[in-house]
């Protein structure tokens, strides 16, 4: 089944961000980073969206494409199939808030790699 193979990669990469959040980031003030997981079934894609408290993602290009190591959360989540991006949150006043780091698992790309 597609949705379940998505499901495994995408939890795969889901800890790997999560990882990624409490060691080189800033958790909220209540010590948390937030994971949430969407299954997108109308293209059986996950898209995994990761809260923390920093406000910025210093040289993102270069992790997300691996070139800080093989090893890193990043470039795992890459070499899954994930596209990545992220964003700042703000409040309505526009003061930022932290960031949100999001991660597109396709479905046809976990299935070769769960």
């Amino acid at each position: 089944m597609r949705t379940g193979c998505c499901v495994r990669a995408g939890w795969r990469v889901a800890a790997e961000l999560a990882d990624n959040a409490a060691r080189h980031s800033r958790p909220f003030e209540d010590e948390r980073v937030v994971l949430r997981p969407h299954l997108l079934t109308e293209n059986d894609e996950l898209l995994i969206e990761v809260d923390d408290a920093g406000p910025a993602f210093a040289d993102f290009e270069a992790a997300a494409s691996g070139l800080r190591g093989a090893e890193s959360g990043l470039g795992f989540a890459t070499r899954q199939g994930a596209r990545l991006s992220w964003d700042e949150n703000k409040d309505h006043d526009g003061t930022v808030l932290g960031k949100t780091v999001r991660a597109l698992v396709p479905a046809s790309r976990a299935e070769e790699t769960a």
